[in-house]
């Protein structure tokens, strides 16, 4: 799965990419200290329904995936499709 950050500047796939929230930032990172911000909202609350958001469109991709593997008969882990999860602005998130 790729999300988009807030600023929609740049395209993250989720693969292996450790998401934290700093105060009120989601931040993501894939290697020790190095971190990104892909979404900025005013409280740390509102980040946490972010990253609620984001837990929940990860497991229906991989449900759905996982389900059309095992309807064609492949047993192997993968993406059918690539779902692009728009990182939410401020405004959207109640």
């Amino acid at each position: 799965m790729l999300i988009r950050s807030q600023d929609k500047m740049f395209l993250v796939d989720i693969s292996g990419i450790e998401f934290n929230i700093v105060g009120n930032k989601i931040k993501i990172s894939k290697w020790v200290d190095h971190y990104r911000t892909i979404g900025v909202y005013s409280t740390q609350e509102k980040a946490i329904k972010v990253l609620d958001l984001i837990q929940k469109v990860y497991i229906s991709q991989n449900k759905i995936s996982q389900t059309y593997m095992e309807n064609i008969g492949v047993l192997e882990s993968g993406y059918v499709g690539c779902e692009v999860l728009q990182m939410p602005q401020e405004s959207e998130v109640v």
